[in-house]
């Protein structure tokens, strides 16, 4: 996995190979891409909002949980939008994150 973030953006992608006893190996591309702001920023406080684009590709679908099956997430085809928010206070040496995110996403 190669990624960069500079503070405002950021962006990552990688190709990975899958390896197991009794199962398939697999393959896997992965992309992601990502900007955000602050619009409220200050020395113990922020808020920062976003947008970010993921979008990953398995050779063969193994999420089913049979003998010989990974198990896990493994579309053949994935994307997806989200639009993250995070706001962060920081209290001493204490620092509080609460955040989430609205998104769509497809995969087959």
């Amino acid at each position: 996995m190669l990624s960069f973030d500079n503070g405002d953006a950021g962006f990552g992608g990688g190709a990975y190979s899958y390896l197991g006893e009794n199962e398939a190996s697999n393959n896997s591309v992965q992309a992601t891409a990502g900007a955000y702001v602050r619009p409220y920023h200050y020395d113990d406080r922020e808020l920062k909002v976003g947008m970010s684009l993921s979008w990953m590709d398995f050779s063969k679908n193994l999420s089913y949980f049979s003998y010989g099956q990974g198990g896990y997430f493994s579309p053949q085809n994935y994307a997806e939008v989200s639009f993250p928010i995070d706001f962060s206070r920081k209290f001493d040496d204490l620092k509080v994150n609460v955040g989430g995110s609205v998104g769509y996403q497809s995969y087959s």
